[in-house]
């Protein structure tokens, strides 16, 4: 029998917990320790591993088996819709095991993945450690218990080389697909200087991008309403409903009232290439308008290639890069 496979886990949404807060970018000093080896061979460094290798597997085990509960098991159990043998009831030679770390069919990763989305007392502990980032205030005896165990599964799949990370930016935790660190940089630096509707419309988009269980269209929808978000007020501010495209066919039509920071080899500061990306991203959008000749889900590559060019934009946007000209052709 194959892996077991479950439908994606929807967690219902709350104030905080499912808001995405934002990790300071990686220290480049922490990069991964090269081996002697490769460092006198000159060998290319291990690709990630997809799904769980043999070098993972038992240390993913043991962590599962440590951070799991009974009262989680059980429902990170039903979510994966995996058959467990009570803990109640004596083991069996031909039942299924009592615990998801010994069932040999069970996706380590998803297990991982679900029992953040679900744990109630890791997202009390995030809610605490916010508050007291908020106020400044520490609370004395406050439990780090499962911060420290989930940043040990995030040190695990480091170590390993796994495709997959944790996502400590996400509310809920989750496990998502590992990126370039620059790419991942530049998302978290947009995701927390933007308009906060943007930098969480952004956020979402990001996690539906790159979490194990990936919604495609849900994920370019919510990158095209992170950067209408910013370009709205700024370009067409009396005009509260107007969609991307509407800013876009102003900037088109209006050219001359707008410039970029960025100037051409003519010394000018034409808008012409942010209006190709905010036109690139608008009509790459073939799930908008149902029934359409060209009208279908996003896949997986258009919804990462659209969250990132609308990290782009929403920096752009959100810096003063792009700003009405004045008569004497500078900043207004």
């Amino acid at each position: 029998m194959g892996p077991v496979r479950h439908r994606p886990l929807v967690v219902g949404p709350l104030p905080l917990r499912c808001r995405r807060v934002t990790a300071s970018p990686a220290d480049p000093a922490l990069s991964p320790p090269e081996p002697l080896s490769a460092r006198e061979t000159g060998r290319e460094p291990s690709p990630a591993h997809e799904g769980v290798p043999p070098h993972l597997e038992p240390p993913l085990r043991e962590w599962v088996r440590g951070y799991l509960g009974a009262e989680l098991e059980r429902r990170v159990a039903l979510q994966l819709e995996v058959a467990l043998t009570p803990r109640t009831r004596l083991p069996s030679q031909v039942g299924p095991p009592q615990r998801l770390a010994e069932h040999p069919e069970v996706d380590l990763l998803d297990v991982a993945d679900v029992a953040l989305q679900l744990d109630h007392e890791l997202a009390d502990e995030l809610d605490r450690l916010e508050q007291e980032r908020t106020t400044g205030i520490t609370s004395s005896g406050t439990s780090r218990r499962r911060l420290v165990a989930v940043a040990a599964l995030g040190k695990l799949l480091d170590d390993a080389h796994s495709a997959y990370q944790l996502d400590r930016g996400a509310r809920p935790v989750r496990l998502t697909r590992r990126v370039d660190p620059t790419v991942q940089a530049a998302t978290d630096e947009a995701t927390r200087t933007a308009d906060p509707t943007a930098g969480h419309l952004l956020g979402q988009a990001w996690t539906a991008a790159y979490s194990r269980t990936p919604d495609p269209t849900a994920s370019y929808r919510d990158a095209i309403r992170a950067v209408e978000t910013v370009a709205r007020p700024l370009v067409l501010p009396d005009e509260p409903a107007a969609t991307l495209g509407k800013v876009n066919a102003h900037l088109r039509q209006a050219h001359h009232k707008w410039e970029l920071v960025l100037l051409d080899r003519d010394d000018d500061g034409s808008v012409e290439p942010l209006v190709r990306m905010l036109e690139r991203l608008w009509e790459g959008q073939v799930s908008r308008h149902g029934g359409g000749p060209r009208s279908r889900d996003q896949t997986l590559d258009e919804a990462r290639a659209a969250v990132q060019l609308a990290v782009l934009c929403v920096q752009w946007l959100s810096a003063g890069v792009l700003h009405r000209r004045t008569a004497a052709g500078g900043a207004a």
